[in-house]
């Protein structure tokens, strides 16, 4: 019970730095007219 808990606090983690890092990835695009590259899973 408590490794699954520790699990999917591990993988919402993951999750929010994926989407947190593929924002700051567009707003960089957008000031900078960078081409995105695409994000590694």
């Amino acid at each position: 019970m408590r490794d699954d808990y520790h699990e999917r606090l591990r993988k919402q983690a993951f999750e929010q730095n994926t989407a947190m890092s593929f924002l700051i990835e567009q707003a960089l695009e957008m000031m900078w007219g960078i081409e995105s590259t695409p994000p590694t899973k």
